[in-house]
């Protein structure tokens, strides 16, 4: 495999090569290890390695903030421009945290999550007559660049992380990059951290990303929890309450709502906020019966109601009702 065959497991780095053919290394006298797992561990403990390992051309990826966002930016440095120590030490003890994947017997890549996965480093290597670093990635968020303005209900800790969470799911929506799942569970719990005080923003959007199936799930407690804060002012976040009473955490679940009461009584505040677009998920209710039974003039009369309310999704199922001959004689709630 070719340098850049080996590269392309890291979107970046691939791109890194298409620009920058890698000029080969003069070998040294005498090289660390042959055994990657043995120059690894002399590479994370011993300066004089790192330097020697990476005395050529090394891509280094680090994410350029700007405000509130973040885009991965690669420059070209060189062994003397590197701020040593590359990585922190390895122990004797274990692995634990430091992720390898031997591309082949010549091409390995190496994730460090020692730090977490909202400061994932990962390294790129090469051996030829010996192991050289060719790529380097950082991805941890430079908090002093990030433009905090005092959002309403959070302290300068939970706003920060509320941005942070917002760029490492910006990363994870993309799917480009080897740390996808990582990143998505460091927008989780940056989330998670935002909402500690109650911010209902924060908390609607951390239960969402649990329910997404992109980061590990809440429990059914702390969605609920969250889902309560964040239901006394947000329309979408009671609908959201809904569909919680009604099915759980478990989206896939088929029948009648858990607790049709609560169910009904937030979908109801959902729509009193100005939820218009609760209306048609009030009527399907009503229409299939799974709340507090059948009620084909009740549904009619809360899609009518959506319709008013410039409801698109309204429209057919107005029609369907009437060619059914349902009469809207009820109140919508």
């Amino acid at each position: 495999m070719t340098s850049a065959n080996f590269i392309t497991a890291s979107f970046l780095a691939m791109l890194w090569l298409c620009a920058f053919p890698i000029t080969a290394v003069a070998a040294p006298a005498v090289c660390a290890a042959t055994d990657f797992t043995a120059f690894l561990r002399a590479f994370s403990q011993t300066i004089d390695v790192q330097r020697q390992a990476s005395a050529g051309r090394v891509f280094s990826t680090t994410l350029e903030v700007v405000g509130d966002s973040a885009q991965p930016s690669v420059r070209v440095l060189h062994g003397d421009q590197l701020a040593l120590p590359l990585m922190s030490a390895i122990t004797d003890t274990g692995m634990a945290g430091v992720e390898v994947q031997r591309i082949d017997a010549r091409h390995v890549r190496v994730d460090d999550k020692r730090a977490g996965n909202e400061a994932i480093k990962a390294y790129l290597f090469e051996y030829a007559a010996c192991w050289t670093l060719v790529a380097m990635e950082d991805w941890s968020v430079d908090e002093s660049r990030l433009a905090v303005s005092g959002m309403p209900n959070m302290s300068r800790a939970e706003e920060i992380c509320y941005l942070k969470s917002g760029i490492f799911q910006g990363l994870g929506g993309v799917e480009r990059y080897p740390p996808t799942t990582e990143f998505f569970e460091a927008a989780l719990q940056n989330k998670l951290c935002a909402a500690a005080s109650g911010n209902p923003q924060a908390s609607l959007e951390a239960v969402s990303l649990g329910f997404s199936g992109m980061a590990p799930a809440l429990s059914a407690e702390v969605s609920e929890k969250l889902l309560s804060r964040a239901a006394e002012t947000l329309p979408v976040a009671a609908a959201l309450l809904a569909q919680f009473y009604c099915n759980g955490t478990d989206d896939t679940r088929d029948g009648p709502c858990l607790d049709p009461a609560r169910a009904e009584a937030m979908l109801i505040k959902s729509v009193k906020m100005g939820g218009w677009e609760t209306l048609p998920i009030l009527a399907n209710h009503y229409e299939q019966g799974d709340l507090q039974g059948r009620d084909l003039s009740r549904a009619l009369a809360c899609y009518r109601l959506a319709q008013e309310k410039g409801v698109e999704s309204a429209d057919a199922s107005v029609q369907r009702l009437t060619d059914q001959g349902a009469v809207a004689g009820a109140a919508c709630y």
